[in-house]
């Protein structure tokens, strides 16, 4: 397959991810895993470009075109292990008033993760997904295109962009909770919050309000429990179900 470097591009600057921009609780992580195969990453630029190239995509539907190892969409798929996490704080956000097992949390990857219709979204600061931090491939597959030469150069090219666009979508959509995840890039969520975020009595949590929305940044989620993020969760239930804020 070719390198459409202007398809890449409008990728890189228009995707941000899953679910619904018009709900009340907003995930944002750095940048989803994979990426370890070129012919996954031209089907990911191939199908969100015949979806229409809309900035969120259904998490189920997307995922079924990538042709990836594992489903984790159908009956009896594992638990995706940041998803896992994230699924229980949004579980007790919403109301959720017993534990949620993992068979629980398993149904709601399923069915209802990342869905157009669905109670959150999860969106990515930066596009492209990576099997690490430290590991880059995007050098070796697109060889033309100078700003993929390495992650800093990709870095420059995005990071504030797409800073800006998310700050842009939150004005118009006005989420009443956006849920942060990673200390690495807590600078971003700064911006992004517009510096409002302060450390909570866990010095790791930071929270923050900006014009009638609160900003919290949690380490990534494999370095939290389940019990902390359930009270994470537990402690926004009240800002989620007050009445919702009117995009401006």
């Amino acid at each position: 397959m070719s390198t459409d470097v202007k398809l890449l591009d409008s990728y890189c600057s228009e995707f941000f991810g899953y679910g619904n921009l018009g709900s009340k609780l907003w995930f944002i992580g750095m940048e989803e895993g994979g990426g370890d195969k070129y012919e996954q990453v031209q089907r990911r630029f191939a199908a969100w470009a015949k979806w229409g190239r809309p900035r969120l995509m259904c998490a189920a539907s997307f995922h079924k075109e990538l042709e990836l190892p594992k489903d984790f969409f159908t009956e009896g798929a594992p638990l995706q292990y940041t998803w896992n996490k994230l699924i229980h704080l949004c579980m007790k956000a919403n109301g959720e008033k017993t534990e949620p097992d993992r068979e629980r949390r398993r149904k709601f990857q399923i069915y209802e993760l990342g869905r157009p219709n669905s109670n959150h979204c999860l969106l990515e600061l930066l596009p492209l997904p990576s099997p690490s931090g430290s590991k880059w491939l995007y050098g070796k597959w697109f060889p033309v295109v100078a700003w993929l030469a390495n992650r800093n150069s990709y870095r420059q090219r995005y990071l504030l962009k797409r800073e800006k666009a998310i700050q842009c979508l939150v004005r118009r959509y006005r989420p009443k909770v956006v849920i942060m995840y990673g200390l690495a890039n807590i600078e971003s969520w700064q911006r992004i919050s517009r510096s409002s975020l302060r450390c909570a009595a866990d010095r790791k949590i930071r929270k923050g309000r900006h014009q009638g929305v609160t900003y919290i940044s949690i380490p990534h989620p494999r370095n939290i429990s389940l019990s902390i993020l359930g009270d994470v969760g537990k402690s926004i239930r009240s800002i989620i179900h007050t009445p919702a804020n009117i995009p401006t």
